[in-house]
């Protein structure tokens, strides 16, 4: 049972800690182990983004407490965590959830998460519904009530948990169970048809690749292809950066599954939040704003033509659009146009993929009639005010006025195609509220699955 986050829980008592008078200035030093001083460092900052008024930087304290415990364990050596022995079917049933604990369960682990508070918004919250683990939050002190080995019925669309149910709640269980299953079933089935809009102009709808388990699941929910595959997640891990072979073989790897679908490529946007171990970030006020996207790749042309290059070998076997990141001004995009262009020559490429640029700043808003000549197409990033970009993008071709490509986000577990399916799309919303989910019976009495709290 987990009663406060791991990491801000009393430490085991200092051996090695010890006071002495500093003759120099005066002033009382304490001398502490190196897991209490992480400790005190990371509690401080889970405080500050508790105390924000903005509920999404508040959220962003559970990812400050998280990578807390993680570097805790290293620390003290311990590897894994109290949730790697989930008995398999088993409810989970806790304080708090975060992203860590999520990665290491599967929907075979763990038949549902019942968690005292948990925000709809979370990362913990998200990677569950990526995973297909129906998640019920906001109910205060259930780590008392619930003993472990108790059976229990969670109802993800209605938010609701009973305890060691009788036959009358396990029969309307059953109902509303079968009855989202034959919603879900229309919705996977729908999602794989054309979509139209209600003055049947067809619209394509593609999804956004971050990861490789991503492939499968826009598959799944009928995607009719890949509106931005985020280039990025194949150099993050590495010491040094992919060369021209070794980055063709990956992309293969990773869109093969896709088959004819097409595919978009950005070209690799680092900086910022995103560091790579190559290139050492510069001390910046808001590397936000700094130095990242086009602004880095103009500066390293032989990194760009190296994705060019396999990129280009790629659209020689498939569908490929190659998109330009973080554009902000038309010189950008021009510099860019130029690269591609020699690479084009150099590899005498006959055809060439469609080009585009990411409309993701004010500033490129204001710049599209600078920029639209130089490309072949418009990504639309939303953006916040506070540079943060969204995970929605409406892809605009900018070289047919009638034609147009928008990736939307998934609803339930295949993703709301268009207007005239809006019957389905309400109900897949209604049934994913607050990222809460009823997929399954989550805890089967025939099956004897049961609650299960981690000591």
């Amino acid at each position: 049972m987990r009663r406060s986050p791991e990491s801000f829980a009393p430490t085991r008592s200092c051996s090695t800690a010890s006071s002495r008078r500093a003759k120099s200035s005066g002033k009382l030093e304490t001398l502490v182990d190196a897991e209490r001083a992480v400790r005190g460092v990371f509690r401080r900052w889970h405080e500050k983004f508790r105390s924000l008024k903005a509920p999404t930087f508040q959220q962003r304290a559970d990812d400050v407490a998280d990578l807390a415990r993680r570097i805790l364990r290293h620390l003290e050596g311990r590897d894994g965590g109290s949730l790697d022995h989930v008995p398999s079917g088993s409810v989970l049933v806790l304080e708090q959830l975060l992203p860590s604990d999520v990665i290491a369960l599967s929907r075979r682990s763990v038949a549902a998460i019942v968690v005292e508070a948990l925000a709809p918004g979370s990362h913990a919250a998200l990677l569950a519904r990526e995973k297909g683990i129906p998640v019920v939050a906001g109910m205060p002190g259930i780590v008392q009530r619930v003993a472990a080995g108790d059976d229990l019925l969670v109802d993800g669309a209605r938010g609701t948990v009973v305890v060691s149910p009788d036959a009358q709640d396990r029969g309307a269980f059953e109902s509303r169970r079968k009855i989202f299953e034959g919603i879900a079933a229309q919705c996977r089935r729908l999602c794989r048809e054309p979509a139209f809009t209600l003055d049947r102009e067809r619209v394509s709808v593609e999804a956004n690749l971050g990861a490789y388990d991503d492939v499968q699941l826009a598959l799944d929910s009928g995607a009719d292809g890949i509106g931005l595959f985020r280039i990025e997640q194949l150099y993050l891990t590495r010491l040094l950066p992919p060369t021209e072979a070794e980055l063709l073989d990956e992309l293969r790897a990773v869109t093969a599954p896709l088959g004819g679908a097409p595919l978009t490529v950005r070209l690799l946007d680092i900086g910022g939040d995103k560091p790579v171990a190559f290139l050492p970030p510069p001390a910046e006020a808001n590397p936000s704003l700094g130095r990242r996207g086009v602004r880095l790749l103009v500066e390293y042309p032989e990194l760009v033509r190296t994705q060019l290059r396999a990129l280009l070998r790629l659209s020689a076997e498939r569908d490929v659009r190659i998109l330009v990141p973080m554009i902000t001004l038309e010189e950008d995009i021009r510099a860019m146009r130029a690269l591609l262009d020699e690479t084009v020559d150099a590899l005498a490429i006959g055809k060439r993929p469609p080009f585009g640029a990411m409309i993701e700043t004010p500033a490129a808003a204001l710049s599209v009639p600078a920029i639209a000549p130089h490309v072949d197409f418009l990504s639309v990033g939303r953006t916040t005010s506070r540079s943060t970009r969204s995970q929605q993008v409406a892809t605009i071709r900018a070289s047919a006025a009638t034609t147009s490509t928008r990736t939307l986000p998934f609803c339930g577990s295949s993703p709301s195609r268009s207007r005239t399916r809006s019957r389905c799309r309400s109900r897949c919303a209604a049934s994913s509220r607050g990222g809460k989910r009823l997929s399954r019976t989550c805890s089967d009495s025939a099956s004897g699955r049961s609650a299960w709290r981690p000591s």
